[in-house]
């Protein structure tokens, strides 16, 4: 109960899952002469390509990472670094609330040395909150298995809730300094107020600010007929071929559209209507991008390893998604004041009547060409010589019109 205690208090201090689970190792370790211990975290199988089980591991989607080991082992630690959990003990275990006595030790767990014909392994996956997290091997001497199987229960837990706690706080601290990077980022497209040239800054400020593969921003046409690629920052090499538009209900974009509701594909290769551009894509996900309440794109991001993305990523999403919306509405909005004040000045300038702009106060800021014709002063002259309107009419109309303005 003593070391227990003690375990308790190192994990206490952890600042990390990895730290955690070598503490649950010392400990395991620490507990009888000879005794090898490793533990096993769920997760995304993301060096599939590097595993020396990919030919024959029957589930790449997710796995048993190697997180500590501490002990005698007969193969070298990059051989046991990925354990896939079908087929194997530790998946057996994986399932099982209880501690499995292992009397043929998995060859994670074999020693070195010909002590090995009194030795079993225990196993135990590390379950707290009815979350199963990883999994726990111990090897010891069979005189030792009953005190052992005891003490590893309660590791176990004590461990697992450790995990967990880190993992939320892990995915809160995370949030915080996204959500931080969404609000810097939306200030800056905010400031654009060009539609092409905000879609293009956008996909490259998502692109190095939350690292994602590939970044693809679709706006729908204006016959609302297809989805056409706008803006794009990628870190792949060229595409397996070149594409410009996806049509609607094609693939996870083009249903994305359609339904309005963000989709995740952890794993393409599962995902039947998946279309491929990159060789190297193995995950994906896509947002919509909503308008005034009308979907008019779709934010696309994709990754190069299979479970590629957390809740996390799709809070950042769908954040930045509504924060594009916002820049976009907002360069659409700019973009019609624009083309209508640029009517309005054309229209102004070319009219034979005279047309003056006056202040709150006035005073006049702005007279249009046919005043200069008709009064014969130039610009600089007519509002430099006369401050007010009524100053530009006969004496006897200039109290009248003086108060017309103060009315208006």
């Amino acid at each position: 109960m003593s070391e227990l205690g003690a375990l308790a208090l190192r994990l206490s201090e952890a600042t990390d899952i990895s730290t955690a689970a070598e503490r649950l190792a010392e400990h395991l370790r620490g507990l009888t002469p000879g005794a090898a211990a490793r533990v096993y975290l769920l997760g995304p199988g993301d060096k599939c390509s590097a595993c020396p089980r990919a030919d024959h591991c029957p589930e790449k989607e997710r796995c048993f990472h190697l997180e500590a080991s501490l002990g005698e082992f007969s193969r070298p630690v990059m051989l046991d670094q990925r354990v896939p959990q079908q087929g194997t003990p530790w998946g057996r275990v994986f399932s099982e609330p209880t501690v499995a006595r292992v009397e043929s030790i998995p060859p994670e767990l074999q020693g070195s040395t010909d002590e090995e014909d009194d030795a079993v392994a225990l196993m135990l996956p590390l379950e707290a909150g009815g979350e199963t997290v990883g999994v726990a091997g111990l090897r010891v001497a069979a005189e030792h298995a009953v005190v052992a199987e005891e003490d590893l229960r309660v590791a176990s837990f004590l461990t697992a809730t450790a995990i967990r706690l880190l993992r939320s706080l892990t995915m809160a601290n995370r949030r915080y300094e996204s959500l931080i990077m969404v609000n810097e980022l939306g200030r800056k497209v905010n400031s654009i107020l060009n539609d092409e040239l905000l879609l293009r800054q956008a996909a490259v400020d998502i692109h190095r600010t939350f690292g994602f593969h590939n970044v693809m921003i679709f706006m729908v046409d204006e016959e609302r007929s297809s989805l056409e690629l706008r803006a794009q920052a990628s870190r792949y090499a060229s595409p397996i071929q070149a594409h410009e538009r996806v049509q609607i209900g094609e693939g996870i974009i083009g249903q994305v559209y359609q339904t309005g509701r963000t989709e995740v594909i952890q794993d393409v290769s599962r995902a039947p209507s998946f279309v491929r551009w990159y060789a190297d894509t193995k995950s994906e996900m896509a947002v919509p991008i909503q308008i005034g309440g009308v979907i008019e794109g779709v934010l696309n991001v994709e990754s190069d390893v299979v479970g590629g993305f957390s809740e996390s990523d799709r809070l950042v999403l769908e954040t930045v998604a509504n924060q594009l919306a916002i820049a976009i509405e907002n360069a659409r909005l700019f973009g019609m004041v624009k083309e209508r004040e640029d009517r309005y000045r054309t229209l102004v300038e070319s009219s034979p009547g005279a047309v003056l702009h006056l202040d709150t106060e006035g005073r006049l800021i702005y007279a249009n060409p046919a005043t200069m014709d008709i009064t014969g002063y130039s610009k600089r002259e007519l509002l430099a010589n006369f401050k007010f309107l009524e100053d530009l009419a006969a004496e006897e109309h200039r109290e009248e019109l003086q108060a017309a303005v103060a009315d208006a």
